[in-house]
């Protein structure tokens, strides 16, 4: 799951993690499967991006058509599946 922003901000990770929770509801027939989140965004603020990393969600960030994911160290994604 992707939420995309121009600027991360803490309610875009809430938006996510609420879209995270309803998601099995909706799509049942993907109920079986892991489910990661990540948040693409053009500008992300360091606090934020120790969230994201803490949170266990991906960190994409958009430049100039580019799509690149964040290389957060010791980082651990987390399966949101229930």
């Amino acid at each position: 799951m992707v939420e995309i922003k121009s600027h991360l901000r803490e309610d875009a990770i809430e938006q996510l993690e609420e879209t995270m929770q309803k998601f099995p509801k909706f799509f049942p027939d993907h109920a079986d499967k892991k489910l990661y989140g990540i948040i693409a965004c053009v500008h992300a603020p360091e606090n934020m991006k120790n969230v994201l990393r803490k949170k266990g969600i991906y960190l994409a960030i958009l430049h100039e058509d580019v799509f690149t994911l964040f290389p957060f160290q010791n980082f651990t994604p987390k399966n949101f599946k229930q």
